[in-house]
């Protein structure tokens, strides 16, 4: 190679690292990756925060579902007459809480007219117990001109001193009625803003009001009294400096919460039951004994769906929004801190490996080895990642992973393109298995797409059988069967191909299929289920033609799985299969081998029953361990074709409901109950075996160890 095809190289290798740095940098400023961040950072939360507790001192009072049923004939509906909140406040200033915070607001009379006796007892027991931190909020009014005056002796008592702070201000507010705020030991906003998301993660521990005064978040208002020691708080957007604790934020202000999944949390029907003990002089033997309270820092809200206080967070999809101001407490309280990494080591890291991926393309002779350099740095970087998770560092992780994929995509797609063999290789490799849009479509992306190696794929996986195939052949001639059989496959191929799926293969007279590869698909279990579905609709227009010609009528069965296989080329090099092999491919097969015991066209797995994207109403059909497996599984059946098949007329919610209600019954062997709604079922081949189990096992109780689940003992 001469020295200016050398330096040509290095040209193209420098400006291949340039362009990923460059947008990287430029996707990452507009925040392209966060969403994807955040989910990230929220598997990393699910993976080493679930078995984490909270600190011992903090607890939550949960007004949840069961409280309110409970407590319904004392305190009728919710709301509550604030006069219930007495007995909460006197069981923790009796136990010798430190504090008591109220997720809740009041901030407004209880009724019109002014203050009524709840409102007082409310306010007489804050005031008594010394512990009450009550609840206001701090709101931006675009409609106003001005900020709204605050009363200046809610300042005087409830501002944070010693605060040099600027960052977000308020205009506008909701505090505590007059007097309850006076009789509060502190008052905190409950103000939390969600990520881009939707999800709350994070939250702001002091905010200011018109310029004038800086009140804390409830969380900071439980803690300051005891880690500030009066002296001076320090804040910038980077920490907020309390005493000797320095609390890292987020670089805008905002504090990252470090969840917890356990949590020292009791029903608040509990407080209510052991204060009513309490006071009828029954102290011996009580739901909660207020010795186990004593200076701890609880917090009371709500979890019960009506009451609107539940958000999603990073540990999970539903949480009442006391737990963050719990989690923040906990984290102060033991300076369990997240600590996230700066941009600038974010771009180093982008850098180092878009340099690396660049390199181990251009400059490895073999593309796999090359290929696989900068894969094997991405999976050390997640380990790393979430390795430091487990210490409370927070690296980002999709910038990076985003620069080394990128990279390696585009040093990989200019030597596919100088080699001018890529295009060629997939397109006589996919040409017989997808349908031409299919194939165009692999093509126009062939860049990410390699003949020779195989992958672990999450792909849904279809099996097709004519039934009684064996006996139809024997009694027609060699012609007609080949011919029979070449009308079928012709209209089912269409229709595999119509709905974007991969034709593996003929077996026989069965068809084997797979959707979500070449071309990866999200939906790809609800295009084989309603390929399923046209498939058998179909038959009856196959059935006409074959009729036509005087060939027998056929029916088939067919069963549809999703779960992991391995896909690839796979074979010699005289011969490749572009196919799918491993449990996943034999699951699919045993349960198409079963339909026909439960005279059902259509089965599916429960998996590809969970990963439909869409609603298809199904029908449950059985739990059943396959021969030769020890994994049970649950069996579904697309409700529109069972009642077709078997002239079903009952209104599809009713059929759905009561046939999981039926199930339900004969899984928990309630057998006279199961029995009784599957006579009330229509008659049918299903139904009638299940209802036959329900007799069997009626007159002779299984094992205690009987697990629900129905062995086939054949394929």
């Amino acid at each position: 190679m001469s020295p200016t095809q050398n330096q040509r190289k290095t040209l193209i290798i420098i400006g291949l690292i340039l362009i990923s740095l460059a947008l990287t940098a430029l996707l990452n400023h507009f925040n392209f990756f966060s969403r994807l961040e955040l989910a990230s950072f929220d598997h990393r939360v699910s993976m080493f925060r679930s078995d984490k507790y909270i600190h011992e001192d903090v607890v939550l009072v949960n007004i949840d579902e069961e409280t309110l049923q409970q407590m319904s004939n004392e305190l009728g509906r919710w709301p509550w007459p604030r006069s219930a909140y007495r007995d909460i406040l006197d069981f923790f200033a009796l136990a010798g809480a430190e504090a008591l915070a109220f997720d809740i607001l009041f901030v407004e009379q209880e009724a019109a007219g002014g203050v009524n006796a709840n409102d007082q007892q409310l306010i007489a027991a804050s005031r008594d117990s010394a512990i009450a931190v009550h609840a206001m909020q701090l709101l931006e009014n675009a409609q106003m001109d001005g900020a709204k005056p605050m009363p200046t002796d809610f300042i005087r008592q409830h501002q944070v001193d010693n605060i040099d702070f600027a960052g977000k201000n308020y205009n506008d507010f909701l505090i505590p009625l007059e007097g309850l705020y006076q009789a509060s030991r502190a008052v905190g906003y409950l103000e939390i803003e969600p990520d881009r998301d939707g999800v709350f993660r994070r939250l702001r521990l002091f905010n200011q009001y018109d310029r004038q005064a800086v009140f804390p978040a409830i969380s900071s208002a439980l803690v300051l009294p005891l880690i500030a020691d009066g002296g001076e708080i320090v804040y910038d957007a980077n920490a907020t400096t309390v005493g000797d604790t320095s609390i890292p934020l987020d670089g805008n202000g905002h504090y990252l919460m470090n969840p917890y999944g356990g949590l020292n949390e009791i029903p608040a029907h509990q407080v209510f039951a052991a204060m009513q003990q309490i006071r009828a002089g029954h102290s011996d033997d009580l739901v909660l004994d207020p010795a186990d309270f004593r200076n701890k820092i609880v917090l009371l809200g709500a979890s019960a769906i009506g009451l609107l206080d539940v958000k999603p967070t990073a540990i999970s999809n539903k949480e009442p929004g006391v737990r963050m101001h719990a989690y923040t407490v906990s984290n102060i309280l033991e300076q369990d801190f997240l600590v996230a990494a700066g941009n600038s080591l974010t771009y180093s890291l982008v850098t180092l490996f878009s340099i690396v991926s660049v390199l181990s393309i251009m400059l490895i002779p073999r593309l796999i080895i090359g290929a696989l350099i900068p894969l094997v740095i991405a999976v050390v970087y997640i380990f790393i990642t979430y390795s430091l998770f487990a210490s409370n560092q927070v690296l980002d992780l999709m910038p990076v992973l985003f620069a080394i994929a990128f990279s390696l995509l585009l040093a990989f797609s200019y030597r596919s393109y100088t080699e001018k063999h890529g295009k060629q290789r997939i397109r006589a490799m996919l040409s017989q298995y997808v349908s031409p849009s299919v194939l165009t479509n692999v093509i126009d992306n062939y860049d990410t797409l390699s003949a020779e190696v195989g992958s672990n794929e999450t792909l849904s996986i279809l099996f097709s059988d004519i039934r009684g195939f064996t006996e139809i052949s024997e009694t027609q001639a060699a012609p007609k069967v080949v011919d029979m059989l070449n009308i079928y496959f012709s209209q089912m191929t269409d229709i595999i191909f119509e709905h974007d799926g991969t034709l593996d293969k003929f077996i026989g007279d069965a068809i084997m299929a797979f959707w979500g590869a070449p071309i990866k698909t999200d939906n790809h279990a609800d295009q084989a289920v309603q390929a399923a579905i046209m498939m058998r609709q179909q038959l009856a227009a196959v059935n006409q033609v074959l009729a036509a010609k005087d060939y027998a009528q056929i029916d088939i069965g067919i069963g549809i799985h999703t779960g992991k296989v391995v896909l690839g080329n796979i074979g010699s090099a005289k011969k490749l299969d572009y196919t799918v092999i491993g449990d996943g491919v034999n699951l699919a097969s045993r349960i198409e081998g079963i339909t026909k015991q439960y005279k059902l066209s259509i089965l599916i797995s429960e998996d590809t029953h969970a990963a439909l994207t869409t609603a298809v109403p199904c029908i449950v059909v059985d739990v059943v361990r396959l021969k030769g497996k020890q994994q049970p599984i649950r069996l579904y059946t697309p409700a529109e074709v069972f009642r077709a098949e078997n002239n079903i007329t009952m209104p599809l919610a009713e059929l759905i409901k009561s046939t999981e209600q039926a199930f339900d019954h004969y899984q928990d062997r309630q057998w006279d109950k199961a029995l009784n709604l599957y006579q009330q079922l229509p008659q049918c081949e299903l139904f009638n075996t299940l209802t036959d189990r329900c007799v069997s096992f009626t007159d002779d109780e299984p094992n205690e160890d009987w697990d629900g689940v129905y062995t086939h003992t054949s394929k």
